[in-house]
């Protein structure tokens, strides 16, 4: 058995182990032997480092000790509790039984020897409360939980559960069936028992026709009880089907007999809005009628008391003031809002009434732009200009922009996405304002803002400032008193000390002249006014190009 290099895991040293005692009683390998004849099979270039640094300790060890060390030096030191988690937590689903047992005492040998190893009483429990929850019901109803042996109680769960199995696609087949055979009532007497009954036989009418089906379909008809100008569909139809006797194909004469019953208004007119109309077809015809509301009359007016949206809103314009080198004062441009376009455009005419620079974009932008005859003209846009709006309060100024300019462009200045999303403007279509985030300016309403009144140097500094807690008089006067205390020890513990070792604290320092004059050694340094004379050596000539 050879163990290959790559991710030392507990299944495979486990299979490698159970290689390797095969091989042992195959070749009658003696047990001390068993350690060399295997260890030049593990081919990882670590595991053989590690095998040659500890070669003496590992081969006089038996075969079940070497195990023991490759498991405690190769695998985590958590291999055992996470082996014993995926155990624990397994649980059989819809998987057949006896494939789950197997794959359950399969971790658990992984852990023989060590002290998460389950018996087989532990093993039985695991199994028998994890078990499937059909099973574990068909299972309570047995006496199956008193057998004592536990491959022989395995036998018979898993006979069990087969059966469960087998139940279980024999009413999925059944309900298939059911579901797939259409309904026939039965027309064969009953012999032995005739019920006295009052009712009416019941018969269908005709499939409807496509001219029928089209007749409903444009005169708000019910399609179950076969009538015109009806408030109802089909599904919501409160009526029977017609009887089959009397009944004639429809027709345009029908329609207008229909239209002449309906009730005359008095003094005014609210019509409903046509009702909706599902899809119908019957079994020998393929029509199928199908018709969406309409909330409009044929003039274009709303009907009935629905809110209908406008056909149109006007734009979003903004009068705002443009500077530039070539304007002796601010230009007022009726700017045009429109946050569906990805790209702030202008004018070139604007551009060259402003004199504002032009730059060069690193990519050029193509258009496309519909005309009025139904083509498109495509258009290469390659230069932009750096600009800056002020409302004409002179209130909000925006943040810089780039605008790309456009030739032939239906308005002065369309801000789009960009010029919104990097000056924080919010727009609300409903009360049509364009609100700044920040300042809470208006930029369609500019009467209703309120400037907010400039901050005081005191008011800047404490926003600027972070807040702190008071003085607490207190516990500043009780720290003082601390302090005062802690520095009265520490004097008395220095005069305390200087008393105890008085003579290693001289008045003053002893003279001189009572050094010891002993001199055992005597170090004269050098004098550092010296100038060190430097000596120069000739370079051989063969070296002295190099050297140079």
């Amino acid at each position: 058995p050879v163990l290959t290099a790559g991710d030392v895991t507990p299944e495979a040293l486990r299979a490698w182990e159970l290689g390797c005692m095969n091989f042992f009683r195959q070749k009658g390998v003696a047990a001390d032997d068993q350690v060399v004849k295997v260890a030049g099979n593990l081919l990882d270039p670590r595991i053989q480092d590690w095998y040659s640094n500890n070669g003496d300790h590992l081969m006089s060890l038996s075969f079940a000790e070497f195990m023991t060390e490759v498991r405690k030096y190769w695998l985590p030191s958590d291999w055992a509790a996470t082996v014993r988690q995926k155990m624990l937590s397994s649980t059989q689903g819809t998987k057949a039984f006896h494939l789950w047992a197997v794959e359950v005492e399969s971790l658990n040998v992984l852990l023989r020897g060590s002290e998460s190893y389950l018996s087989e009483v532990h093993l039985h429990f695991h199994l028998e409360s994890h078990m499937n929850s059909d099973l574990a019901a068909e299972y309570r109803m047995t006496i199956l939980s008193k057998e004592t042996d536990f491959c022989v109680w395995l036998d018979m769960v898993h006979l069990l559960d087969e059966k469960r199995v087998r139940d279980a696609a024999k009413i999925e087949a059944a309900l298939r069936t059911s579901n797939k055979k259409p309904f026939q009532p039965s027309r064969t007497a009953n012999s032995s028992f005739t019920a006295k009954t009052d009712s009416k036989p019941c018969t269908r009418i005709p499939p409807l026709t496509v001219d029928e089906c089209q007749l409903l379909k444009d005169n708000s008809g019910c399609f179950k009880r076969c009538r015109f100008f009806q408030t109802h569909t089909m599904p919501t139809c409160p009526n029977d089907f017609p009887e089959a006797k009397g009944y004639k194909t429809l027709m345009t004469e029908d329609v207008e007999a229909a239209h002449k019953k309906r009730a005359k208004p008095v003094a005014s007119i609210i019509e409903e809005p046509t009702p909706k109309r599902a899809r119908f077809m019957e079994e020998d015809t393929d029509a199928i009628a199908v018709v969406m509301p309409s909330a409009a009359l044929g003039s274009g007016s709303e009907s009935g008391e629905e809110c209908v949206a406008p056909f149109s809103t006007t734009h979003f314009r903004w009068p705002c003031l443009l500077d530039g080198p070539n304007a002796s004062s601010s230009l007022c441009v009726n700017a045009l809002i429109d946050n569906g376009s990805h790209l702030v455009l202008i004018d070139e005419k604007l551009v060259n009434q402003l004199g504002l620079q032009c730059r060069r974009l690193s990519k050029p932008r193509e258009v496309s732009v519909a005309m009025s005859t139904g083509s498109r003209e495509v258009m290469s846009l390659t230069e932009y200009v750096i600009l800056s709006c002020l409302s004409e309060d002179c209130v909000f100024r925006s943040r810089t922009v780039r605008a790309i300019i456009a030739p032939r462009l239906c308005t002065p200045l369309l801000l789009g996405g960009p010029f919104l999303a990097h000056n924080r403007i919010v727009i609300d279509h409903e009360s049509r304002t364009c609100i700044n985030k920040d300042t809470g300016y208006d930029l369609m309403h500019p009467c209703n803002h309120t400037p907010s009144k400039p901050a005081s140097p005191t008011e800047l500094v404490d926003q600027s400032c972070e807040p702190v807690c008071g003085v607490n008089i207190i516990a500043t006067v009780q720290q003082r008193i601390t302090e005062l205390a802690l520095l009265e020890d520490f004097r008395k513990r220095d005069a305390q000390l200087k008393s105890e070792f008085i003579d290693r604290f001289p008045a003053d320092i002893p003279p001189t002249d009572s050094l010891p004059n002993d001199v055992l050694f005597r170090v004269q340094p050098k004098d550092m006014n010296k100038v060190i004379q430097l000596h120069s050596y000739d370079c051989p000539k063969k070296y002295r190009e190099a050297w140079k």
